[in-house]
C-alpha cells in the first residue's frame, strides 16, 4: 500500500487549557487565611447541595463572598492577576474591568470525604487555591467530554488524544485555573487529613 504519511495532517481540535501556578509567598500569605477560615467555619452552617453524596464541609451557598472581605484582598488580587493571564492565553477579549470575580468560597475536606462531580454555572471560569494540603492528598480530577462515550477503545498508552481525565495534586499555595464548564471532582481521602481550600467562579 502506497505510503501516505507526507499527505497526511492531524488536528487537535477543541484543546482544553488548564493553568497551575504556585504562590512563592505560600507560607506568608496561607496562615492568617487559614486562621480567618476556622473562625468562619466555627459560625457558618454547611452550604452543601442536599442532593450531594458528599459529606465534605464547603460554603459554596452559605458564604460564598469571600472576595469582599479584606483579609481575602491578596489573595483575590492573585487570583484576578493569573485569570488575566488565562484568559489571554485563549485570546479572550477582556473589558476594561478585566475578569471579576463573582463567588468566592471555602471547603474542608476530611478523611474518607471527596466531592461529587460537577461543573459550574454562570461564569465563564473556575478555579480553586490550596490553604492546606498533604504530600500525599487525593487529587482534583477534571474529565473530558470523552467521558461520555457508551464506548472506550483500549489504547496501548495515554495520550492527549485518548485521556479521559487529569488529575492534579494539591499543594500549599497552589492555584489552578480552568474553564467553568470544565466538570472536576475530588476524589475520597484515604488517610487521616485535613485539606482546605478556597473555590472562586470569575467572569469578563
Amino acid at each position: 500500500m502506497m505510503d501516505l504519511t507526507e499527505y497526511t495532517e492531524y488536528y487537535t481540535l477543541f484543546p482544553t487549557l488548564v493553568q497551575s501556578t504556585l504562590h512563592p509567598e505560600a507560607d506568608r500569605i496561607n496562615p492568617p487565611l487559614l486562621e480567618e477560615i476556622y473562625r468562619l467555619y466555627q459560625m457558618t452552617p454547611d452550604g452543601r447541595d442536599e442532593r450531594s453524596s458528599s459529606s465534605a464541609f464547603t460554603t459554596m451557598w452559605s458564604l460564598n463572598d469571600l472576595h469582599t472581605r479584606s483579609v481575602f484582598k491578596e489573595l483575590s488580587e492573585f487570583i484576578i492577576s493569573e485569570l488575566n493571564i488565562f484568559a489571554k492565553e485563549q485570546s479572550i477579549k477582556l473589558s476594561n474591568n478585566g475578569p471579576i470575580i463573582k463567588e468566592m468560597w471555602f471547603n474542608i475536606i476530611n478523611d474518607y470525604q471527596c466531592f461529587d462531580i460537577h461543573a459550574h454555572s454562570n461564569c465563564l471560569f473556575t478555579g480553586v487555591y490550596y490553604l492546606k494540603a498533604s504530600k500525599d492528598s487525593s487529587p482534583l480530577v477534571l474529565k473530558s467530554e470523552n467521558i461520555d462515550k457508551m464506548l472506550v477503545c483500549s489504547t496501548d498508552a495515554k495520550n492527549d488524544y485518548n485521556t479521559v481525565s487529569h488529575e492534579i495534586t494539591p499543594a500549599p499555595g497552589l492555584l489552578t485555573l480552568f474553564n467553568a464548564n470544565v466538570r472536576h471532582s475530588t476524589w475520597a481521602i484515604l488517610h487521616k487529613e485535613e485539606r482546605v481550600s478556597v473555590s472562586f467562579t470569575a467572569v469578563v
